[in-house]
């Protein structure tokens, strides 16, 4: 369902790979590795494996790419029969359930202590992993949301596309310039929000919401606040009022890739994506703008966790902290487009090759993690708010209200609270 969340790796220091291993491994020992399937990361785990089981007589790593649409069905099941994987990646934001749930270990201080995970990962990557007092997971694939801007579409509304847009007022009149219609059809869009309208209600919302926007404790949600309608009124503006993306063009096509939409907020990775699928297309990346002007967006990551059903603990800690190494880090950040999350790569040179990565890089530190407590089940229901706000042209405080309960009603559930 969600070929937008193909993503996930994680990263640890090369100290935990010293100090977490101080064990033999004389015997044949095997460790089983789960992710869901994205070709460019599928390759990049088979070449470490090698490289792994060359400098590790005695291990075997045995590989299982999973389709995104069962993955986490099969994790779920064979976890809880005692059968799943030894290590394995999911999004931050169900962390939470897997430690309520017993499912994983935690980090043992005595292999990585607090302070140095603390000085090691940027540290909204590592917000969401701490729980009860304990880290549980390593921070992947971080991906900071950007916006990104179609060079040619720009110069020929007359803009620059050297000049980014800083407030939603100046994104707002860049994307109406750039829209256009033959009669009563649209056949180029200011803004590709249909192609994935979560880029843009999350980005917003997480933008202007001060407080929690889902806080853990009370598993309330704040979006259902003035500053939270207010966003939700922005982009209900952008479609409804303004009308910069249609719902009947080019639908379920990227329109951006394609270069029918001016403008695109995307996850990082897409620069990777859009290289090889629309080379000829020439594109500015930047972080998206503001109500007010001052940098901010939203960010998402994995985690690499080790299950705590696994008879090597040892071991599968070893292998995470080899595909976590700051050389492995970099292998990610060149082959699969995914940021970095440790501290000192924010600072390589050798990864940002061009401007819009050096943007990237930027924006990095400007990221509010995304704070929901489930994935899937939590993106429904608030694409369903996008659209009975959008195609419904239900008032925005009764949608963004509906969505609000249901949202704490979903973590109500789960935490049984």
């Amino acid at each position: 369902m969600f070929v937008r969340r193909i993503f996930a790796v994680f990263f640890i220091s090369l100290s935990f790979i010293l100090s977490c291993v101080n064990v033999s491994f004389s015997a044949n020992i095997t460790i089983v590795h789960w992710q869901h399937h994205f070709e460019p990361r599928a390759k990049v785990v088979e070449s470490l494996i090698k490289e792994f089981t060359q400098e590790n007589p005695g291990i075997e790593v045995k590989f299982e790419s999973i389709p995104y649409d069962t993955f986490f069905d099969k994790l779920v099941t064979s976890l809880s029969a005692g059968t799943g994987p030894d290590v394995f990646q999911i999004p931050v934001n169900i962390l939470y359930q897997f430690v309520n749930q017993n499912l994983v270990l935690p980090i043992p201080p005595d292999l990585m202590p607090l302070s140095e995970i603390r000085n090691t990962f940027i540290p909204w990557t590592i917000r969401m992993s701490y729980i009860n007092g304990k880290y549980w997971g390593f921070p992947t694939d971080v991906q900071p949301f950007m916006l990104f801007v179609n060079n040619k579409l720009l110069e020929d509304a007359g803009l620059n596309p050297a000049k980014a847009p800083k407030t939603w007022k100046e994104l707002e009149d860049m994307a109406r310039k750039t829209t256009k219609f033959t009669g009563d059809k649209m056949v180029q869009a200011g803004l590709n929000v249909f192609g994935n309208a979560y880029h843009y209600y999350w980005t917003f919302v997480y933008q202007n919401v001060t407080k929690s926007v889902v806080d853990p404790k009370t598993l309330k949600v704040g979006y259902n606040s003035p500053e939270g309608y207010e966003a939700w009124q922005f982009l209900a503006d952008l479609i409804l009022k303004y009308h910069v993306d249609d719902p009947t063009f080019l639908t379920n096509q990227d329109k951006f890739a394609l270069g029918k939409a001016a403008l695109d907020i995307h996850e990082a990775v897409y620069k990777g994506n859009l290289d090889m699928i629309a080379p000829n297309i020439k594109y500015n990346v930047y972080i998206p703008p503001t109500k007010t002007g001052k940098p901010s967006t939203v960010g998402t990551n994995w985690v690499y966790v080790v299950s705590s059903k696994t008879k090597n603990p040892n071991v599968a800690f070893k292998w995470a902290s080899y595909l976590t190494s700051e050389k492995a880090e970099k292998e990610w950040v060149i082959k699969t487009g995914s940021m970095p999350s440790r501290k000192t790569l924010l600072d390589d040179v050798s990864l940002q090759k061009d401007s819009n990565m050096i943007a990237i890089f930027k924006a990095i530190k400007f990221v509010r993690p995304l704070e929901d407590l489930d994935w899937d089940p939590a993106w429904e229901i608030r694409e369903e708010c996008f659209q009975n706000i959008v195609l419904k042209n239900i008032d925005v405080k009764k949608a963004v209200d509906l969505s609000a309960q249901k949202e704490e009603a979903l973590y109500s559930k789960k935490f049984q609270k």
